[in-house]
Protein backbone atom coordinates (compact mmCIF):
# COMPACT_ATOMS: atom_id res chain seq x y z
CA UNK A 1 0.00 0.00 0.00
CA UNK A 2 1.52 3.24 -1.19
CA UNK A 3 1.46 6.03 1.30
CA UNK A 4 -0.62 8.18 -0.28
CA UNK A 5 -3.27 5.32 -0.35
CA UNK A 6 -3.05 4.83 3.34
CA UNK A 7 -3.12 8.90 3.82
CA UNK A 8 -6.75 8.50 2.40
CA UNK A 9 -7.47 5.56 3.65
CA UNK A 10 -6.86 7.44 7.18
CA UNK A 11 -8.87 10.01 6.48
CA UNK A 12 -12.02 8.11 5.34
CA UNK A 13 -11.58 6.62 8.42
CA UNK A 14 -11.46 9.65 10.65
CA UNK A 15 -13.96 11.20 8.97
CA UNK A 16 -16.74 8.74 9.30
CA UNK A 17 -16.33 8.41 13.12
CA UNK A 18 -19.34 10.05 14.84
CA UNK A 19 -19.30 12.68 17.27
CA UNK A 20 -15.68 13.54 15.68
CA UNK A 21 -14.75 17.07 14.61
CA UNK A 22 -11.76 15.96 13.51
CA UNK A 23 -11.38 17.04 9.55
CA UNK A 24 -9.45 15.39 6.62
CA UNK A 25 -7.08 18.28 7.01
CA UNK A 26 -6.10 17.96 10.39
CA UNK A 27 -5.71 14.26 9.73
CA UNK A 28 -3.79 14.74 7.05
CA UNK A 29 -1.64 17.71 8.75
CA UNK A 30 -0.88 14.78 11.33
CA UNK A 31 -0.30 12.51 9.04
CA UNK A 32 2.02 14.70 7.64
CA UNK A 33 3.64 16.30 10.88
CA UNK A 34 4.43 12.00 11.87
CA UNK A 35 6.46 11.71 8.86
CA UNK A 36 8.20 14.81 9.23
CA UNK A 37 9.66 13.94 12.03
CA UNK A 38 9.82 10.48 11.82
CA UNK A 39 7.71 9.05 14.88
CA UNK A 40 5.85 6.29 12.22
CA UNK A 41 9.06 4.97 12.31
CA UNK A 42 8.35 3.86 16.04
CA UNK A 43 7.13 0.68 17.05
CA UNK A 44 3.45 0.97 18.14
CA UNK A 45 2.84 4.81 16.85
CA UNK A 46 -0.28 4.31 15.40
CA UNK A 47 -1.87 4.33 19.16
CA UNK A 48 0.01 7.53 20.04
CA UNK A 49 -1.12 8.82 16.30
CA UNK A 50 -4.80 7.99 17.42
CA UNK A 51 -4.50 9.68 20.27
CA UNK A 52 -3.40 12.55 18.77
CA UNK A 53 -6.11 12.66 16.25
CA UNK A 54 -8.53 11.90 18.88
CA UNK A 55 -7.53 15.12 21.04
CA UNK A 56 -7.75 17.35 17.84
CA UNK A 57 -11.34 16.13 17.43
CA UNK A 58 -12.15 17.67 20.82
CA UNK A 59 -10.40 21.29 19.82
CA UNK A 60 -11.82 24.54 18.17
CA UNK A 61 -9.59 25.55 15.36
CA UNK A 62 -7.58 28.01 17.35
CA UNK A 63 -6.31 25.38 19.85
CA UNK A 64 -5.80 23.02 16.90
CA UNK A 65 -2.95 25.80 15.37
CA UNK A 66 -1.66 25.52 18.76
CA UNK A 67 -1.32 21.76 19.52
CA UNK A 68 -0.18 21.17 16.03
CA UNK A 69 2.54 24.13 16.44
CA UNK A 70 3.50 22.54 19.87
CA UNK A 71 4.27 18.86 18.45
CA UNK A 72 6.37 20.25 16.10
CA UNK A 73 8.61 21.53 18.68
CA UNK A 74 7.84 18.16 21.05
CA UNK A 75 10.90 15.92 21.21
CA UNK A 76 9.89 11.91 21.32
CA UNK A 77 12.86 9.95 22.78
CA UNK A 78 12.26 6.30 22.49
CA UNK A 79 15.49 5.10 23.94
CA UNK A 80 17.08 6.42 26.70
CA UNK A 81 19.84 4.14 26.80
CA UNK A 82 22.82 5.82 24.73
CA UNK A 83 21.58 9.52 26.16
CA UNK A 84 22.18 7.92 29.89
CA UNK A 85 25.61 6.12 29.59
CA UNK A 86 27.00 9.35 27.92
CA UNK A 87 25.49 11.87 30.65
CA UNK A 88 26.72 9.16 33.64
CA UNK A 89 29.90 8.85 32.09
CA UNK A 90 30.79 12.13 31.65
CA UNK A 91 29.91 12.91 35.45
CA UNK A 92 31.71 10.01 35.99
CA UNK A 93 34.70 11.25 34.67
CA UNK A 94 34.41 14.93 35.45
CA UNK A 95 33.82 14.19 39.06
CA UNK A 96 36.62 11.31 39.45
CA UNK A 97 38.13 12.22 42.53
CA UNK A 98 34.89 10.26 45.00
CA UNK A 99 35.22 6.65 46.37
CA UNK A 100 31.56 5.85 45.57
CA UNK A 101 28.58 7.08 43.11
CA UNK A 102 25.02 6.54 43.97
CA UNK A 103 21.89 7.31 41.89
CA UNK A 104 18.75 8.92 43.54
CA UNK A 105 15.40 9.92 42.08
CA UNK A 106 15.39 13.81 41.49
CA UNK A 107 12.02 13.69 42.96
CA UNK A 108 10.83 16.29 45.81
CA UNK A 109 9.83 14.29 49.06
CA UNK A 110 6.00 14.66 48.75
CA UNK A 111 6.14 12.77 45.98
CA UNK A 112 8.26 9.75 46.40
CA UNK A 113 5.92 7.24 46.09
CA UNK A 114 4.32 8.36 42.99
CA UNK A 115 5.41 7.03 39.65
CA UNK A 116 7.33 9.91 38.07
CA UNK A 117 9.58 10.14 34.93
CA UNK A 118 12.83 9.91 37.37
CA UNK A 119 11.61 6.03 37.96
CA UNK A 120 11.91 5.51 34.60
CA UNK A 121 15.36 6.69 34.51
CA UNK A 122 16.77 4.67 37.45
CA UNK A 123 15.36 1.68 35.80
CA UNK A 124 17.26 2.23 32.96
CA UNK A 125 20.18 2.76 34.80
CA UNK A 126 20.17 -0.49 36.96
CA UNK A 127 19.53 -2.27 33.49
CA UNK A 128 23.00 -4.42 33.09
CA UNK A 129 23.20 -3.47 29.66
CA UNK A 130 24.27 0.32 30.91
CA UNK A 131 26.55 -0.62 33.73
CA UNK A 132 28.85 -2.50 31.77
CA UNK A 133 28.65 0.32 29.93
CA UNK A 134 30.48 2.93 32.60
CA UNK A 135 33.39 4.13 33.55
CA UNK A 136 32.95 3.40 37.27
CA UNK A 137 30.55 1.24 39.18
CA UNK A 138 27.31 3.25 40.65
CA UNK A 139 24.91 1.87 43.36
CA UNK A 140 20.96 2.62 43.29
CA UNK A 141 19.38 3.91 45.94
CA UNK A 142 15.64 3.65 45.19
CA UNK A 143 14.04 6.14 48.28
CA UNK A 144 15.79 8.23 50.43
CA UNK A 145 14.80 5.41 53.04
CA UNK A 146 18.25 3.99 51.37
CA UNK A 147 19.80 6.97 51.76
CA UNK A 148 19.26 7.21 55.59
CA UNK A 149 21.08 4.17 55.96
CA UNK A 150 24.05 4.94 54.47
CA UNK A 151 27.57 5.51 57.26
CA UNK A 152 30.42 6.94 55.82
CA UNK A 153 29.62 9.02 52.52
CA UNK A 154 32.62 11.62 53.30
CA UNK A 155 33.78 10.71 49.81
CA UNK A 156 30.73 10.00 47.99
CA UNK A 157 28.76 11.90 44.63
CA UNK A 158 25.04 11.75 44.80
CA UNK A 159 24.12 12.12 41.28
CA UNK A 160 20.10 12.91 41.07
CA UNK A 161 18.66 11.54 37.63
CA UNK A 162 15.71 12.52 35.61
CA UNK A 163 14.71 12.70 31.94
CA UNK A 164 13.57 16.41 31.94
CA UNK A 165 14.66 20.01 33.85
CA UNK A 166 12.69 22.78 33.12
CA UNK A 167 12.88 25.43 35.42
CA UNK A 168 15.13 23.65 38.17
CA UNK A 169 12.67 24.20 40.75
CA UNK A 170 12.37 20.25 41.56
CA UNK A 171 15.77 19.60 41.83
CA UNK A 172 16.69 22.55 43.91
CA UNK A 173 13.46 21.33 45.94
CA UNK A 174 14.67 17.57 45.79
CA UNK A 175 18.45 18.41 47.02
CA UNK A 176 16.51 20.64 50.23
CA UNK A 177 14.76 18.07 51.40
CA UNK A 178 17.77 15.20 50.63
CA UNK A 179 19.72 17.78 53.20
CA UNK A 180 17.64 17.67 55.50
CA UNK A 181 17.83 13.85 55.50
CA UNK A 182 21.56 13.43 55.62
CA UNK A 183 23.05 17.29 56.00
CA UNK A 184 26.36 15.84 55.27
CA UNK A 185 25.50 14.98 51.47
CA UNK A 186 25.26 19.46 51.29
CA UNK A 187 27.81 20.10 48.30
CA UNK A 188 28.08 16.10 47.44
CA UNK A 189 25.26 16.99 44.40
CA UNK A 190 24.92 16.74 40.80
CA UNK A 191 21.70 16.48 38.57
CA UNK A 192 21.82 14.15 35.62
CA UNK A 193 18.88 14.80 33.22
CA UNK A 194 18.60 13.60 29.55
CA UNK A 195 17.10 16.82 28.62
CA UNK A 196 16.61 19.98 29.48
CA UNK A 197 15.84 23.83 28.20
CA UNK A 198 18.38 26.37 27.68
CA UNK A 199 16.01 28.85 29.51
CA UNK A 200 15.64 27.08 32.45
CA UNK A 201 16.82 28.25 36.04
CA UNK A 202 20.12 27.78 37.79
CA UNK A 203 19.79 26.69 41.06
Amino acid sequence: MTTSVRNRNLKKSYAKKKKSLVTVDDVFLMTELFNRKAWNQYVGYESVFDAYVATLGRMTDPEKVLFIDLTEHFLWIMDYTVDIVTQLNRILNQFNNYQDYYVIRCIEKAEQRKSKSSGVVLYEIKNPVVQRQLFKPVHILNSTSDLKKLKNISNSLFILVDDFVGTGQTADDCMRDLIQIQPTIAGKMVVMCIKTISSGLLF
